[in-house]
């Protein structure tokens, strides 16, 4: 009858799990997969991340022909990265991209050259 008082007087004792987000930020490991980033000048506009995208969401548009990415249904498996010759796109440790506006999720080329984290 007395154990659950004990376990909770046990529980209350011991230094609590959680973090107190956005006040707080996780710790991100080294290799996680955020947002991807571009550098704008550096990209060729050779289309290999349009190519390589299993899920069709990554774009070569305007006149520079650079990619435009819908994170929405992205599925952060950095094979666009990967692939990338000249090594323009880098994955960042950004994770927060909530938002109400459907529209907001797809990243013109400006927009992915801007780092948030």
């Amino acid at each position: 009858m007395l154990k659950p008082y004990v376990e909770s007087a046990r529980n209350f004792l011991r230094k609590p799990h959680t973090i107190q987000y956005p006040e707080e930020k996780p710790p991100i490991p080294e290799n996680f997969l955020g947002r991807i980033i571009l550098e704008y000048d550096v990209c060729i506009s050779c289309g290999a991340c349009e190519r390589i995208c299993p899920n069709r969401i990554c774009y070569l548009v305007g006149e520079g022909k650079r990619p435009e990415i819908n994170f929405e249904r992205c599925y952060f498996c950095n094979l666009c990265v990967e692939v990338c010759p000249v090594h323009c796109l880098h994955m960042t440790k950004e994770f927060a991209l909530a938002s109400d506006d459907r529209k907001k999720f797809i990243y013109s080329p400006e927009q992915l050259g801007v780092r948030n984290d």
